[in-house]
């Protein structure tokens, strides 16, 4: 922005004005005089037109006698001495006649009547002054010959010129002069056949002089007049040229002053708008024109200059054709109620990639409330709406990770009735029974049906986790040695396996079961046509960008990293199956559970990684998964075994569940006390504080929950010992207790020896302090 002085810019701009009022005045000068000579001019070129106007009515009035009286074969006059029959007529048969009383007559000519009419005459009827007459290159002579000007005048009208007129000077007088052709009639020939004429040539010519005298003279009287008028024109002019001047120098130190504070408002606005990365635009509707100004570069990649001037219809080129319609309808509404615009869309920035803007614009009005001009914001919200389809895509997923994990826990307590009963009937029968086969079927058919339920739970993150290391490159090649054998020879298997990974925290098994997950879905995806799976692991340190979009959901703090990223070179997925790839029981397949790349979700989920998939038609699919990177920790020896007896107190809601929970724990050496809420249990609790050794409580409870029911046994009891039993994993369950948690946790379904290690454990524990 221009800082010098305004004070010495305003006194520049008023000597230039002070220049620029002399050379107005000097170009005022010259126009006038140059309207005058005009003026001039087209005087002179008037009174020519006024004289050939009155030429041409001479020559209509000669043309007319003539053309009568050719059509009547020419005149009879008496024969006098001064009027002789004519010799070149001799030929006629009827030249002469005799009137009734015997006085000759002879026929005359028409071009001679003529002649002597003009010669007697004048001719009245265009003005004083004009002399025709006929002139024609075959005359033999006498008074129809030509003279030098007739000549070629006469020659240009054979030529097919329709007239000739020419202002000439003879004898110090000017005088316009007009030839017409004189064309060859029929009634011509009966006098004029031998001498070669044809109907329609050119045999002679009608020509008139008119003296200009009279005609400039008028016109000289006008110019006089208005020449006078000019001058006066001119004299107000300059007095206006000074006045104006004048009235300028002030206004221009006001508008300087003016356009001062403008320029500084507008700079402070263009570096606002830049600040707060906003592009801002200015439409014109008239000239259908818009200027832009603040960000659009960093927004678009186009200058202000490139789009400056850019009109509506070439800006609507700019959204992507999918956003374009709806965009467009959003401004013609705006325009046709006059409203403010609000609109998202896709624009094309200058390298061709395209951005999300939010598009926000209002109606400038006059002091009459028209509207004159449309200013709008425009701003880059690509990150917003791709943080927006990362929030959604993960409240999807959470909302189908509850709906799995509720439908889990509830087929747990039934899996817990199914599986218990079948363990302890097989505890009651002898080695020999028949019935062993049926109930250990029974006890198959129950843990598979528990392994798809922490499938469930894994997918929404509450699966059981055990936090020890796990070398990750174990896994993966351990997986791949099973895979191997039954791998189509059609399918390459590339390795890419870092050495000396660092361990990860978590459970081995499902860390075994999301690499099984993973390398199968990848086969799959080859099809019978077969391909390359390339599985590569890494380790890395990794910032909070690079660890952002993972389908997870939330933000991964920055550290170390182990990675696993198995690819394909298989079909690949369009976005809409993209979009779907980790809902449960979705699939691609034309067989499948659809539950592998759901529960690989909540395994990553449940162990703090973060997962990525990327994948395109015709372009195979890359699944990229990191987990946080820990050093060893080194195993605890296994504690002796605690005898067990006492009083139990059993705290479960669904019968089935506690009856045959009660057996277990009889069957263990306790005395159970069952109860089916958490009311109950604390008042049998209170009533037997003393006697009862520990609770085993369940999680899930309508009225007072698990951890309600704890608290409350709590209250009477601060070293009470409880194992707590829920079909979610222990690490979600030991989120809802405080630092005084239960001590033990067993998961739905479980069997006998699985009870027993989680009570056993939990009396041997110590006190809670």
């Amino acid at each position: 922005m221009d800082q010098a002085n305004p004070i010495s810019r305003t006194a520049g701009r008023a000597e230039r004005f002070g220049r620029v009022a002399v050379g107005a005045a000097v170009l005022w000068t010259v126009a006038v005089g140059l309207a005058l000579v005009w003026s001039a001019r087209q005087a002179g070129r008037a009174a020519g037109q006024t004289a050939l106007a009155a030429a041409r009515v001479s020559l209509d009035k000669d043309r007319g006698y003539l053309r009568w009286m050719t059509e009547h074969g020419g005149v009879f006059v008496p024969v006098s001495r001064t009027v002789r029959p004519d010799v070149e007529l001799s030929g006629l048969p009827d030249r002469d006649a005799r009137t009734t009383s015997g006085r000759p007559l002879t026929r005359v000519e028409p071009m001679d009547v003529l002649r002597e009419v003009d010669r007697l005459t004048g001719d009245p009827l265009s003005g004083p002054g004009l002399a025709g007459r006929i002139a024609s290159l075959r005359s033999r002579g006498g008074e129809h010959s030509a003279d030098p000007w007739e000549a070629t005048a006469l020659t240009a009208l054979a030529d097919g010129r329709t007239e000739y007129a020419e202002i000439t000077q003879s004898a110090g007088v000017r005088q316009l002069r007009l030839m017409e052709p004189l064309d060859t009639a029929p009634a011509c020939l009966s006098c004029h056949a031998a001498d070669g004429w044809q109907v329609g040539t050119v045999h002679g010519g009608f020509s008139v002089a008119v003296p200009m005298a009279p005609y400039e003279a008028v016109y000289q009287r006008e110019f006089g007049r208005l020449a006078l008028l000019g001058g006066a024109v001119w004299l107000m002019g300059l007095l206006g040229i000074g006045g104006t001047a004048a009235r300028v120098h002030v206004r221009e130190r006001e508008r300087q002053h003016a356009v001062g504070l403008l320029a500084a408002s507008t700079e402070r606005f263009r570096v606002t708008a830049e600040l707060t990365g906003q592009a801002l635009y200015d439409h014109d509707p008239i000239r259908n024109a818009t200027t832009w100004l603040g960000a659009v570069e960093a927004i678009l990649g186009f200058t202000p200059e490139e789009l400056c001037g850019l009109s509506a219809e070439g800006f609507a080129e700019l959204i992507h054709e999918d956003d374009r319609a709806q965009a467009c309808e959003v401004y013609r509404q705006g325009v046709h109620r006059l409203e403010p615009v609000f609109a998202e869309y896709r624009l094309r920035r200058k390298d061709g990639t395209y951005c999300w803007v939010e598009d926000c614009a209002a109606w400038l009005r006059d002091a009459d409330g028209k509207p004159y001009r449309m200013l709008g914001v425009v701003q880059d919200i690509t990150e917003r709406r791709q943080l927006e389809h990362q929030l959604r895509q993960t409240q999807k997923l959470e909302s189908l990770g509850v709906l799995a994990g509720g439908i889990a826990h509830d087929f747990n307590n039934l899996l817990t009735t199914i599986l218990g009963h079948a363990d302890l009937a097989l505890g009651e029968l002898p080695a020999g029974s028949a019935l062993r086969e049926d109930l250990t079927e029974i006890e198959h058919a129950s843990r598979r049906a528990a392994e798809l339920c922490r499938q469930m739970l894994a997918y929404a993150g509450r699966g059981g986790l055990a936090r020890e290391p796990v070398a990750l490159h174990t896994q993966v090649e351990e997986t791949i040695q099973l895979l191997q054998a039954g791998l189509d020879p059609k399918v390459e298997l590339r390795l890419c396996l870092a050495d000396d990974l660092p361990p990860v925290p978590g459970d081995a098994a499902q860390l075994h079961q999301m690499v099984a997950h993973l390398l199968l879905n990848a086969v799959e995806a080859l099809g019978k046509g077969g391909g390359t799976v390339t599985v590569t692991t890494t380790a890395a340190a990794c910032t909070r960008d690079e660890l952002r979009g993972s389908a997870v959901g939330g933000e991964l703090p920055a550290g170390r990293y182990v990675g696993l990223v198995v690819s394909d070179t298989g079909c690949g997925m369009d976005d809409e199956a993209l979009e779907r790839v980790f809902e449960p029981f979705y699939t691609t397949k034309f067989l499948g559970r659809g539950l592998g790349l759901s529960a690989t979700l909540g395994i990553v989920r449940a162990h703090h990684g973060g997962i990525w998939v990327s994948s395109a038609p015709g372009r195979g699919t890359t699944v990229r998964v990191l987990f946080p990177a820990s050093e060893p920790v080194a195993a605890t020896p296994p504690a002796p075994a605690t005898p067990l007896g006492g009083a139990v107190l059993l705290v479960d809601d669904e019968p089935g569940v506690r009856d045959v929970t009660r057996r277990m724990l009889e069957q263990l050496g306790f005395t159970v006390i069952a109860v089916g809420s958490g009311a109950e249990a604390v008042a049998a609790y209170r009533d037997s504080a003393g006697t009862i050794a520990l609770v085993v409580l369940d999680l899930t409870m309508p009225g007072m929950s698990g951890e309600e029911t704890f608290a409350a046994l709590q209250a009477v009891n601060p070293e009470v010992r409880a194992v707590v039993t829920s079909g979610h994993s222990e690490a979600d369950s030991a989120a809802r207790f405080g630092e005084r948690g239960p001590a033990g946790y067993v998961q739905k379904p479980y069997t006998l020896e699985r009870l027993r290690e989680q009570v056993e454990a939990a009396l041997r524990a110590e006190r809670p302090a």
